[in-house]
């Protein structure tokens, strides 16, 4: 869980000639004994002892406001946890019922895992160490300094109002936009697969066949690795899970709708799910083979063509020209705000010690 810190270790024992020089393979070569090496102590540490921790000191969400961190904590972290809680709950199910599927997910299912782990340790840590309550009286005591000089009133007043309504404001943008990233991107692959070809069409109609055919073999390398380890009967679960979840939460609006109906028609998410990838040519690794071995023009209409395409591009233009937008309009003035925040902490608590590089913070949660 969050916060951690986490450490991946290999362990090796390397073979050298009986000189010590590296060699190839023989029956007489000893484990290589090098003159220096580090040590590790196992007497513990005290009071002054060197410590090193890695980390990133030019990025810090530190000194985020009390309404940023709430939206993490209450708003996007839950939405993000309980989507991949679904999709590693169903992967799950299929890895212990056969341990070929185990081998060929346990990776996905360990990178997936890994931000859903991260997000339920912050959603645990904002609560139990008060975090809210502390960004509060916190900021009541900026507030309250700020009172009591004419020029910080001025300065620095309105920075905190207008970053609650800002945070206020991208709110249901960043919501949507989570939704649409974690169920039609993230945590299913056949949409993800769709979208990663996007760009592929997308240069046919605006470069031409020649940049379409140049780019062809590196879209043929990304799908021999897309298809090296995929399980489509996996797939094909977590995609009605998502587009279910998507369905329920998004907007009507913003694409909810259409998934809805879409589901309606085909009585039910896992039978629009079990249509999708019956009729998908990017389903079967078979099928994309053949398809690639034809003309350029007639793979494009193909693909256009395609069901898992075609919903991933539906859902996408949707969200280019209703969420993006208004993310792209709002997020700037949030990032723009919290450094002129940022400059007036330090001002207004001279006495406070803050971080080696603390005006370069994490702006907002929202743009990550």
């Amino acid at each position: 869980m969050w916060p951690r810190h986490n450490r991946d270790s290999s362990v090796f024992r390397v073979y050298a000639d009986k000189e010590g020089n590296p060699a190839e393979y023989a029956a007489d070569n000893v484990p290589y004994k090098p003159a220096k090496f580090l040590s590790i102590s196992l007497d513990g540490v005290e009071e002054g002892d060197f410590t090193m921790v890695y980390g990133f000191p030019g990025r810090t969400d530190e000194y985020l406001t009390e309404a940023a961190v709430k939206q993490v904590g209450e708003v996007l972290d839950p939405a993000k946890v309980s989507i991949r809680e679904r999709s590693l709950k169903i992967m799950d199910g299929f890895m212990r019922k056969d341990p070929a599927v185990k081998i060929a997910y346990i990776a996905r299912y360990s990178s997936i895992s890994n931000s859903w782990k991260k997000w339920l340790g912050e959603m645990q840590g904002l609560k139990t160490f008060k975090a809210l309550d502390k960004k509060r009286a916190y900021e009541a005591e900026f507030t309250n300094r700020i009172e009591q000089k004419a020029d910080w009133k001025y300065r620095y007043g309105n920075l905190l109002p207008r970053l609650r309504q800002l945070h206020q404001d991208i709110e249901p943008y960043a919501l949507a936009r989570d939704y649409y990233l974690e169920t039609c991107i993230r945590n299913n692959e056949i949409l993800g697969l769709a979208a990663s070809l996007g760009s592929w069409i997308g240069s046919y109609e605006k470069n031409g066949e020649a940049f379409f055919v140049n780019k062809q073999k590196e879209a043929t390398s990304g799908l021999e690795s897309f298809y090296k380890d995929y399980r489509p009967e996996v797939d094909e679960a977590v995609l009605a899970a998502m587009l279910e979840m998507y369905g329920q939460n998004v907007r009507s609006e913003w694409g909810a709708a259409i998934v809805q109906e879409m589901a309606k028609t085909k009585d039910g998410y896992p039978a629009l799910s079990a249509d999708i990838f019956k009729n998908s040519s990017l389903a079967s690794r078979e099928k994309m083979n053949v398809l690639l071995g034809k003309k350029p023009a007639e793979i494009v209409e193909t693909l256009k063509n395609d069901p898992a395409y075609q919903l991933w591009d539906r859902l996408q233009q949707i969200y280019a020209a209703n969420v993006q937008p208004k993310i792209q309009e709002i997020q700037p003035q949030i990032n723009l705000l919290q450094r002129e925040y940022m400059a007036a902490q330090m001002v207004v608590f001279k006495d406070k010690r803050f971080s080696r590089m603390p005006t370069v913070p994490c702006a907002s949660p929202t743009e990550k």
